[in-house]
C-alpha cells in the first residue's frame, strides 16, 4: 500500500484485505440495516467508511479490521460519533493490531 496524505491508494493484495473484511463485518451486522434499500445503503456505506477508517489507523490483518469496523458500527447504532470518540480510539486499534502480531 501507498500512502498519500491526500488519498489512499491500495494494491491488490491491500485491496483483497478490506474485502474480505468488509465482507466479514456485513455478514454480522446487516440483520440491523434490513427494512428498506436506503437502509442497506446507509449501513454498508457506514461499514466502508469503518473499514477504512481501521486500515488508515494502521490496521493491516483482516480480522482485527473487522473488529475495529464492528465496535465503530457498534458506536453509531448507539448514537455516538466514532468519530469524535476519545483521541486515543484510533491508537488503541493500532495497540490491538501490533499486540496481535507480536
Amino acid at each position: 500500500m501507498k500512502y498519500d496524505r491526500d488519498r489512499l491508494v491500495l494494491d491488490p493484495s491491500g485491496l483483497a484485505v478490506l474485502w474480505a473484511a468488509f465482507d466479514a463485518a456485513w455478514g454480522e451486522c446487516e440483520q440491523d440495516y434490513q427494512g428498506s434499500p436506503i437502509s442497506i445503503e446507509v449501513g454498508r456505506l457506514r461499514l466502508a467508511s469503518a473499514v477504512l477508517a481501521a486500515y488508515q489507523s494502521g490496521v493491516r490483518n483482516q480480522p482485527m479490521i473487522k473488529a475495529a469496523a464492528l465496535r465503530r458500527m457498534q458506536m453509531w447504532r448507539q448514537g455516538s460519533n466514532p468519530t469524535s470518540a476519545s483521541p486515543s480510539a484510533g491508537a488503541e486499534l493500532v495497540s490491538d493490531h501490533r499486540a496481535a502480531q507480536a
